[in-house]
């Protein structure tokens, strides 16, 4: 908004008449309809009174704040996005861990007086699958059609609201029909799945491309932490590290269930991958 604009959208919150804010101005009310059909623009001592009877900053009263913010829609819109993809692959992960310590046979289907009248093959949920890809697609795509078309906030934040809740649900369903088929004794290695898919989707979402200067991947050295391209390397290859060290440790969970200790093991070796890989890359460059 300009500031014509602002001035009559701040009065009106107020709920003043132009004579009110003549008057709290000491200017006539003629001056103050010129600044609201943007003919004159009040000096920068009007404009100071003005921020302070708004109770707003003058750079608000500007609309260079608002300005601000709506250049940070497109990077808001990015970072959601990625929360989607995230969350998109955590249920799936979620839905995956659980089919796998079901009962070979359960319940498929239920009739309407509550007694089941179909079994199946428990990797039939997987068909869930598909159910949170195509909410994901739809999600992205609306998101992109309101960015670029619309740049409607409100759309955004129902489109993305509507789509979390509805990959929630698909897993409630899940787990409503299927939650209580559970093997007994898979709390441990489910809990310590689960936990690694969580940790999965944190490390994409820490991705040097998406959060800049995350101090949480790669091993810091005097190089890394003073060299903008150092450190975007190691951290792209610690977030890559990790995510594999995730995924590796889910699938030995879920074949060999009391190999506690696989978890130990691989962060170990990872984390001395890393540590190698930085002192790599600081003497690759040192020697140029």
């Amino acid at each position: 908004m300009q500031l014509h604009e602002n001035i009559k959208k701040y009065r009106c919150h107020k709920n003043w008449t132009q004579e009110d804010l003549a008057g709290m101005l000491d200017v006539t009310r003629q001056t103050i309809s010129k600044w609201e059909q943007g003919i004159n623009e009040p000096d920068i001592a009007t404009l100071k009174k003005l921020s302070e009877v708004f109770e707003v900053t003058i750079d608000e009263l500007l609309g260079k704040e608002e300005q601000k913010r709506e250049n940070k829609f497109p990077y808001i819109v990015k970072i959601c996005n990625v929360v989607s993809i995230s969350f998109c692959i955590f249920v799936s992960l979620v839905l995956i861990i659980f089919t796998r310590y079901l009962y070979n046979r359960i319940p498929m289907h239920y009739n309407w007086a509550g007694e089941i009248d179909r079994w199946g093959s428990k990797w039939e949920w997987v068909i869930l699958l598909v159910y949170f890809i195509i909410i994901l697609v739809t999600d992205l795509f609306c998101c992109k059609q309101i960015k670029e078309k619309v740049n409607s906030k409100a759309g955004f934040w129902t489109i993305k609201i509507c789509c979390w809740c509805c990959q929630i649900v698909g897993l409630g369903i899940f787990f409503g029909f299927a939650g209580e088929f559970l093997k007994k004794d898979t709390w441990y290695p489910i809990t310590n799945s689960v936990i690694y898919a969580f940790l999965f989707c944190v490390m994409i979402f820490l991705h040097p491309a998406i959060i800049k200067r995350n101090n949480i991947f790669g091993f810091r050295t005097h190089f890394t932490c003073s060299n903008e391209i150092a450190w975007n390397s190691i951290n792209r290859f610690a977030c890559y590290t990790f995510c594999i060290n995730s995924l590796s440790a889910i699938i030995i969970q879920m074949f060999v269930n009391q190999f506690w200790y696989n978890f130990l093991i691989s962060n170990l070796i990872y984390i001395g991958v890393i540590i190698v890989w930085s002192y790599y890359f600081h003497f690759k460059h040192k020697l140029k």
